[in-house]
């Protein structure tokens, strides 16, 4: 029978181990050693040793470099992740790689490490035909098994899968997606089918799967660069995402949908179809292929069009009406959420007003004046024209390579919360 002191001991090691795992792989500045961390924890430093012990037993933390010698005169040795424990990060995309030229759905696959570094570069396999699952499917074994070859030659081993795709998500099952369809007439979740199949190439590799706007959350606040309780929104190509972070965690609502926030109405009645099947929907009125088509060319060839549109008035006009929805978007968003911060991820031609003011400046300008407007009268300040720029923060969408070190997010909490 255990001892009453070794049981307590044991279950103060448990509780400590998220601690010191979130302090490897979201660091202040400083390597985090043993010492530190029984400095950080205020814990004796025999118990930060049992930690350490713990977590490099399994295999998740290894010893790295060499310290300055601490005030006790003993040279300490900094904590790092396990770079040869991995898990591969999937990416499902329309158009991933393509400048404008198709969409394509694409599965790029890359392998990261705890904390976020990726370990090769990505493979990309090509979907051949976007309305069979089973196509899906055998392109993300393909680009896993790749990886996953390739990290074992190297000497590391994969222990999970993380899969990332724009929908509704919820248990390993894709309930709906702009990329894939629904999954309701399918014979099991996308999840079991990906585990099956990939279980053909050695041992079986568990899946977990996430809406990507949900996951680049996700990621951002475990690195450490995203407020809680803010939001985040993704403007693409074809679509618009969100995700919403109540306090430090992301809430999907009760059936996993929430917030779809690129179908909400924000124009009614409407003639505008979007990819979901209904009418008027935010991404149907103001995503970059929502403009081409209103300058009647092809969705996917929406760089073309604003480069090419020999009305240039006209290119303005769809600018300034496209962002005016956002922004009808965005204050509803903020009328109901009360975020802290919304990060605004999107394309360069309607971000960065900076290289691209020609696109990207009656876009945010219309965005913004819409926002203003539109809130309730609590939260005008915030979003006043002083302030507008801290409240909304613009950045580039992610590049495939983050977005597939996005896609192992859920692993890394699960890994945290053991």
């Amino acid at each position: 029978m255990m001892r009453p002191d070794t049981q307590r001991q044991r279950t103060l090691v448990d509780q400590l181990r998220p601690r010191l795992l979130r302090a490897v792989i979201r660091p202040d500045g400083e390597p985090v050693s043993r010492t530190r961390f029984a400095d950080l924890a205020g814990i004796s430093g025999p118990t930060a040793v049992r930690v350490a012990r713990s977590l490099i037993d399994e295999g998740l933390l290894v010893e790295g470099e060499p310290l300055e010698i601490n005030t006790g005169g003993r040279r300490e040795i900094a904590l790092r992740v396990n770079p040869k424990h991995l898990y591969v990060g999937v990416v499902v995309e329309d158009g991933l790689t393509t400048e404008g030229e198709g969409i394509a759905t694409q599965a790029l696959a890359a392998p990261a490490t705890l904390d976020g570094s990726l370990a090769a570069d990505p493979v990309v396999e090509t979907v051949k035909d976007t309305k069979d699952i089973s196509s899906l499917v055998s392109a993300i074994h393909s680009a896993v098994s790749k990886t996953r070859a390739r990290a074992e030659r190297q000497g590391a081993t994969i222990h999970g899968i993380g899969v990332t795709l724009g929908g509704h998500v919820r248990d390993e099952w894709v309930h709906h997606s702009s990329n894939i369809g629904a999954e309701w007439d399918q014979p099991a979740a996308l999840g079991s089918r990906i585990e099956s199949l990939c279980a053909t190439d050695g041992s079986p590799l568990p899946v977990l799967i996430d809406n990507d706007a949900n996951a680049i959350a996700r990621n951002l606040l475990l690195r450490g660069g995203m407020e809680p309780g803010s939001t985040v929104v993704l403007l693409k190509q074809l679509g618009i995402g969100a995700a919403n972070l109540v306090g430090d965690a992301v809430f999907t609502g009760a059936h996993g949908m929430a917030p779809e926030f690129g179908h909400i109405t924000v124009e009614y009645p409407s003639k505008r179809k979007c990819r979901c099947g209904n009418y008027g929907c935010l991404e149907a009125v103001a995503t970059p292929s929502a403009v081409a088509k209103r300058l009647q060319s092809p969705g996917h060839l929406w760089k073309q069009a604003l480069l090419a549109h020999q009305a240039r008035e006209q290119v303005r006009s769809e600018l300034v009406e496209a962002g005016g929805y956002l922004g009808i978007g965005l204050s509803s968003l903020i009328n109901l959420q009360d975020p802290s911060k919304i990060y605004l991820f999107g394309v360069p031609e309607f971000i960065d007003e900076e290289h691209h003011p020609a696109t990207a400046t009656p876009y945010l300008e219309a965005m913004r004046t819409v926002v203003k407007s539109h809130v309730f009268p609590s939260a005008a300040q915030r979003f006043s024209e002083a302030l507008m720029k801290e409240s909304i923060d613009l950045r580039l969408l992610p590049s495939p390579e983050e977005a597939a070190v996005a896609a192992t997010a859920r692993w890394v909490e699960r890994v945290m919360q053991e």
